[in-house]
């Protein structure tokens, strides 16, 4: 009887153990991401980290330094990518011929804004234009946002909300 018993431990060991395994797996690729402005539809979203992202994802980064924000975390639109051919005329941008966004001049409290200058007219390599269709978005436009290098795109974004 106690070698069953001990067998029966042992199995529940192993599948607590399997469980809290799994548990820490999940945690550290999924997470839920949260977006504080309204230049994206959506409050919330459920975050999957992978390097494979594609036009259209809806990803989340991570900045780095940045002058306003710091080191926040941002969740935007992929527009662009490596190769892509990007334009600008005047305030507008264009990625492959297709109109994404258009920069603005002032911030809402009259503060100048410097768009993104583009030293070529192709996106960089490892770096991605990303932008959402709001008029006040932060992004890509922008000088002090500008092109987002592939390892501070932390997430792939689903909204949940």
């Amino acid at each position: 009887m106690l070698k069953i018993l001990k067998k029966k431990n042992i199995k529940a060991v192993f599948i607590v153990l399997a469980i809290v395994v799994s548990a820490k797996l999940i945690s550290t690729q999924i997470f839920i991401a949260s977006n504080q402005s309204t230049s994206l539809d959506g409050r919330y979203f459920l975050a999957v980290k992978t390097k494979s992202f594609n036009r259209g994802d809806i990803v989340v980064i991570q900045l780095q330094d940045n002058p306003y924000y710091g080191n926040a975390k941002f969740t935007k639109i992929l527009k662009g990518q490596p190769g892509d051919i990007i334009e600008k005329q005047g305030f507008n941008f264009f990625i492959n011929g297709e109109f994404i966004a258009t920069a603005k001049e002032f911030t809402e409290k009259g503060t100048p804004l410097i768009s993104l200058e583009l030293m070529s007219n192709k996106i960089p390599n490892n770096y991605y234009f990303l932008s959402t269709d709001h008029k006040d978005s932060y992004d890509s436009r922008y000088d002090s946002f500008g092109y987002i290098p592939a390892d501070r795109i932390i997430a792939k974004a689903y909204r949940i909300y």
